[in-house]
């Protein structure tokens, strides 16, 4: 989107800093909504959290009405900064006032909506690596098939009208060569390769029937030496129960319904595949959500604090599933631990449970 006619990251910072800094504007603003409940207030994007971007222009295209009359009405030019008046421009005579940045602010709504909700669904702890060329292909194809039929948003269907075909034609040429950046930009870092590892790993999604000869080349790209003969015999044994056991197991996720279907056949060879399997990253967040919990228990007026106790706080924070109120009652009913906690002796504990 960098190679955008206009540069909405900026418009976004310049809007939301016109009101954040002026109670007086927002009060105006407030004005132009039909009724109190209506406004919702601008959201500001951190530079530094891509995420951020595409809910601050969610918010902005849901409240443009209101925005788009305050300035004109409220403002003037020598007030502005000059991309705010590029958006507010008028440069069409119909009666549905439309510029140029407003159609380019629509078109990238809908295009970081793509990505936006293929990265939070990365970012589910549901989710693990038989679940990644999927995604990766869906994201794919949804681009491809928006750049060949000439899709950029309903907004912008519908206020392509007021232009002329000249500024139709530029348009179409930026957003087609968005799509194709955004596809190369992926090719870049998946390959989509009929080969490729992750493709093998859908296997495993327990969506559709193992493949035997997929397993094995899964066996030897992480270097793992099993009997193949009997894993045959394992992968005819999980395809013939999969649909009935996937019926009865709604609702559970993907690890927990694995291990339940290990627990029930005895399958010795596809259990080691999938321990290493499941375990595979998918992405990074995991780790840099460590890191940011992390600076929140390591402060600076906590910076004599032992690297084990860090340690132990972030496995607390990170690993334990159960609410406030559930753990109070848990620590308060058990006397072994509350003992241990008021001593000063150094302690090991396992959980017995």
């Amino acid at each position: 989107m960098k190679k955008l006619p206009f540069d909405i990251e900026n418009l976004i910072l310049k809007i939301n800093a016109h009101f954040s800094c002026s109670v007086k504007r927002l009060n105006y603003l407030k004005q132009y909504y039909e009724t109190s409940d209506d406004y919702s207030k601008l959201l500001k994007h951190v530079p530094i959290r891509w995420l951020s971007l595409f809910q601050a222009i969610d918010r902005l295209v849901e409240n443009i009405e209101p925005i788009f009359r305050y300035f004109r009405e409220e403002e003037k030019d020598d007030d502005l900064d000059i991309i705010i008046c590029e958006f507010i421009e008028i440069n069409t005579k119909s009666e549905n006032l439309v510029t140029l940045p407003e159609l380019y602010l629509y078109f990238t709504h809908q295009y970081m909506r793509i990505f936006n909700g293929t990265i939070l669904l990365l970012e589910k702890n549901s989710l693990n690596s038989t679940h990644l060329y999927s995604i990766y292909f869906k994201l794919r194809s949804i681009l491809l098939n928006r750049k060949n039929e000439l899709q950029f948003g309903r907004n912008v269907e519908t206020k392509l009208v007021n232009f002329s075909q000249k500024e139709k034609k530029d348009f179409f040429e930026v957003a087609v060569n968005t799509y194709e950046r955004a596809i190369k930009y992926i090719d870049n870092y998946f390959d989509s390769n009929k080969q490729n590892f992750y493709l093998k790993l859908q296997n495993h999604d327990l969506e559709r029937n193992l493949n035997h000869k997929d397993l094995i080349e899964i066996c030897k790209s992480i270097n793992l030496v099993i009997d193949y003969d009997k894993l045959y015999d394992e992968c005819v044994q999980i395809n013939y129960v999969m649909n009935n056991f996937n019926s009865h197991n709604k609702g559970i996720s993907h690890d927990l319904k694995w291990g339940k279907l290990l627990q029930l056949y005895n399958c010795p060879n596809l259990e080691q595949i999938i321990e290493i399997v499941l375990v595979i990253p998918i992405g990074n967040d995991y780790v840099e959500r460590i890191f940011s919990v992390m600076k929140k228990v390591w402060k600076d007026d906590r910076n004599h604090l032992n690297v084990n106790v860090v340690k132990a706080e972030l496995c607390v924070k990170l690993n334990f599933n159960m609410l406030c109120r559930d753990f109070y009652l848990y620590v308060k009913n058990n006397e072994e631990l509350l003992s241990l906690v008021k001593s000063d002796k150094k302690y090991k504990r396992k959980n017995k449970e």
